[in-house]
């Protein structure tokens, strides 16, 4: 699934510079039909192995927020956090 159709609202919670593990956390996401985050978890893809980097950028998918879907079911994406060095 994918979340076809749905836009962000706002902008996306992004990670603050130089606080976390520098490198990519893949983080998929599951939107229920009112457009809140449900769940969050570390996808394939994912460099960074520090753990509360980890946790942080489930923490700040969960946070997103996605327009409102026809669709009975939760939709599952995901989102690609780059961390800078």
């Amino acid at each position: 699934g994918s979340l076809t159709g749905r836009d962000i609202i706002g902008t996306l919670p992004q990670p603050e510079k130089g606080k976390y593990q520098p490198g990519k956390v893949v983080v998929v996401i599951y939107v229920n039909p009112q457009g809140k985050v449900t769940n969050a978890s570390i996808g394939k893809g994912t460099t960074v192995s520090d753990n509360a980097t980890l946790e942080a950028m489930k923490k700040k998918a969960m946070e997103a927020r996605f327009t409102q879907s026809d669709q009975k079911n939760d939709q599952q994406g995901q989102i690609t956090y780059i961390i800078p060095e």
